[in-house]
């Protein structure tokens, strides 16, 4: 048989894992488990194989699969943990080779190109960056904290565009010591704040017309009127009466950036808001979706760092250990189709990063050695993937998550390969393509930009604050953790 390039690619990269040519120290201090792909790991990566993929959701399995989906997402509600696992196990075994194999089949944009970005490239990188808080400001709605119902529903900027874009800017103000970069942050900060929801949600854009995401939208809608409940406030979906939990998603995204712009400002609003949302998404249900629950999940731990209360570790405790861990395989992916594709396992890992944080916070030493794990687990088959077959061409989502755990577990090369293989591919396409269709650019690449410019500035953001594992909550402390200036 004969073998495409990519093919050849991935057999050298996992016969030189499993001869021990592995890609060296993953985290310095780490136990040794921790320094090397295993052989698990580099068999499956076959499963990302765009040219083998086959549908793992099929007429054999599909009805015994929603079955099992219903009742984990009854057990999870019940909080019933043990129940979880055992389902879960269950799953496993009605997947059998297709555990930790993604829905869809994997999209790769290019080669996998490895080496760092030229001075040239970052200078046009940051051109076009820097034009997030000026020429788009107005699309995303922060110029005039209006939404324009007229215009097609996936122009609406949802609110979790103004919680990425806004955060992003934050990081970026830190590292460019720029004060009208932290004005545009602060901008999106008060956007956001204006259109929070009397329950406390941060909502979904609704009007909508006939569009993917107007359809979408529509439904819920329908569905809730149908029940004898109005889901609509202002120019939001605030209820969501669906089994699937999306509601969730928004809320998190902007209740976490809105902490970290009170640990940036100390305006005492934006924790405010986000103990709003916080009140809230206590209230919502567990979805059998493991990437929605962590939306909620990440809002609670930084909730706990920012206050110390231990009602918000009790929150995420019961998230993460019920919602998210359970469904993740000793690969460190996730075990169903869907939270296997790399968009979604990168919001998963970016969600328990925050987990992480708040049990450094906690001094809670055995659960963090447990996470940690994980999380390199994790990380190291998201890098590994794009370093074998290359960028998504979806998203560049995992930016984000390889750059925080250079700085919570300290720094790799071969993260800094896959972090390269992203960048890469974004200013040689993305940024082109976003100029062409007068878009802003992906927000993650503010992070790096951030990352680069000046990795120091990267710690003060509340993100990125713990770099060991350390109780930084005693008791009785009213002092905010991470009360930072620009």
């Amino acid at each position: 048989m004969k073998l495409s390039v990519r093919q050849l690619s991935f057999q050298l990269s996992r016969a030189l894992v499993l001869t021990g040519f592995a890609f060296g120290s993953v985290v310095s201090g780490c136990a040794q488990e921790k320094n090397f792909v295993s052989s698990d790991q580099a068999s499956d990566l076959d499963n990302f194989d765009p040219d083998a993929w086959e549908e793992p959701v099929n007429r054999d399995n599909a009805t015994e699969l929603h079955v099992l989906n219903t009742e984990l997402q009854r057990a999870m509600r019940g909080g019933e943990k043990e129940k979880v696992r055992q389902i879960v196990s269950a799953l496993r075994d009605e997947l059998g080779q297709f555990a930790g194999y993604p829905e869809k089949r994997p999209s790769y944009a290019a080669a996998p190109d490895q080496s760092s970005p030229s001075l040239r490239e970052l200078d046009n990188l940051e051109a076009s960056w820097s034009q997030i808080g000026g020429k788009f400001a107005p699309r995303m709605n922060w110029a005039d904290g209006v939404i324009d119902t007229q215009r097609e529903a996936e122009s609406i900027a949802r609110l979790r565009e103004a919680g990425w874009y806004g955060q992003s800017l934050l990081i970026y103000a830190f590292a460019k010591t720029e004060r009208s970069l932290k004005n545009q942050a602060i901008a999106a900060a008060e956007f956001v704040v204006t259109q929070q929801a009397s329950n406390g949600v941060f909502g979904f854009p609704y009007p909508a017309k006939d569009t993917r995401v107007g359809r979408g939208a529509a439904k819920i809608v329908t569905r809730a009127r149908a029940r004898g409940f109005e889901p609509v406030e202002g120019d939001w979906i605030i209820r969501d009466f669906s089994d699937e939990g999306g509601l969730g998603f928004d809320n998190g995204v902007v209740g976490l950036f809105l902490v970290n712009m009170h640990a940036a400002t100390g305006d005492a609003r934006y924790l405010d808001a986000a103990l709003k949302a916080g009140v809230w998404a206590s209230r919502y249900p567990l979805s059998s979706n493991f990437n929605y629950n962590v939306f909620s999940g990440q809002l609670f731990s930084a909730l706990y760092r920012a206050t110390c209360e231990a009602k918000w570790l009790v929150r995420a405790q019961h998230v993460f250990e019920i919602g998210v861990l359970p469904g993740q395989l000793e690969s460190g992916r996730w075990i169903d189709p869907h939270n296997a594709r790399i968009e979604y396992h990168s919001i998963l890992v970016w969600g328990m990063q925050e987990y992480y944080l708040a049990l450094a916070s906690a001094g809670l030493i055995d659960h963090v050695k447990d996470v940690e794990d994980r999380l390199v687990r994790a990380t190291n088959h998201l890098a590994h993937q794009q370093i074998v077959y290359g960028p998504s061409s979806l998203s560049v989502a995992p930016l984000k998550s390889l750059i925080r755990a250079q700085f919570l577990f300290g720094h790799s090369d071969f993260w800094e390969n896959a972090i390269n293989v992203n960048v890469n591919y974004a200013t040689a396409e993305l940024i082109d393509e976003a100029v062409a269709r007068d878009v802003p650019p992906p927000h993650e690449l503010g992070y790096y930009l951030a990352y680069k410019l000046d990795k120091a500035a990267l710690s003060k953001d509340f993100s990125f604050s713990a770099n060991r594992v350390d109780s930084r909550c005693p008791k009785n402390s009213d002092i905010p953790p991470f009360q930072v200036e620009l």
